[in-house]
């Protein structure tokens, strides 16, 4: 009887260490189970970042935090001293979705970027862009950057319509890297910013042509004062290496300056 005892206890305390152990083991990776077919309908990107600045310029006007406003190239609202030192930390969070529906073979697709970005214990229970990380949070801050829909109606030609990438560039603004624009053509000295409007694309192998028109203020609805830009931008390969290209802007102002 002793002996049978002896044997039980031995294997429960086996099975109580290894239980025990088995909590106790951690992550060890994922399996390699290779996952189902992936929905290729809907993508989405994150773009994240986080700095630390140490300097000594600060804004002078407390309500504009040193943001230009105006013309472009317009004064700002800073000021440089040697008396202090800012040191701040920020973040920001621009999230890209792109929504291809099956069901129209690749011949529509929407896509949306917005931006989340605050300094690091600014201000809290408030609403407006570029702030909300203060103890509590719940600040009402996401900017949309673009909502637009592109359609294909014909081989070569693009038609994208709504909030969109408006940069000087005859590149497709939604399959081009960033340092194509920022080292061909005017590397965005003109135009890079967002706008709302029609833009059409076609796009060869040696050639590429962009019509555009956008709605740079509304102003009154019933009144004829809008600000409008209408566009045109051609480019040619030469050669492997050398482009030739030509643009025209006309800008109709209506709203007196």
């Amino acid at each position: 009887m002793t002996k049978q005892l002896l044997i039980l206890w031995l294997l429960l305390g086996t099975c109580i260490a290894y239980t025990q152990e088995s909590g106790n083991e951690g992550f060890r990776g994922f399996d390699k189970v290779i996952p189902t077919k992936s929905n290729k309908q809907l993508q989405a990107y994150v773009y994240f970042y986080q700095q630390n600045v140490a300097m000594n310029v600060a804004p002078e006007n407390d309500f504009l935090k040193g943001q230009i406003v105006g013309r472009l190239f317009g004064a700002n609202t800073t000021t440089t001293s040697k008396d202090f030192k800012a040191f701040y930390a920020e973040q920001r969070a621009i999230p890209f979705f792109v929504y291809s529906p099956s069901i129209f073979d690749g011949k529509a697709t929407i896509r949306a970027s917005f931006e989340i970005d605050w300094t690091w214990g600014d201000v809290a229970y408030g609403a407006g862009g570029n702030s909300g990380s203060a103890i509590s949070a719940d600040q009402v801050n996401i900017q949309t950057q673009n909502l637009e829909v592109e359609f294909v109606p014909a081989k070569k030609w693009t038609i994208n319509l709504g909030l969109q990438r408006m940069f000087d560039t005859p590149h497709d603004l939604y399959r081009t890297f960033f340092d194509k624009f920022t080292n061909t053509g005017y590397r965005l000295a003109f135009f890079g910013t967002d706008g709302v409007g029609v833009s059409v694309r076609r796009q060869s192998d040696n050639k590429k042509l962009k019509l555009g028109f956008y709605k740079l203020y509304e102003n009154n609805v019933e009144l004829n004062d809008d600000v409008s830009m209408f566009e045109l931008n051609q480019q040619f390969t030469v050669s492997p290496t050398w482009n030739v290209g030509a643009s025209a802007y006309y800008i109709r102002d209506n709203s007196s300056g």
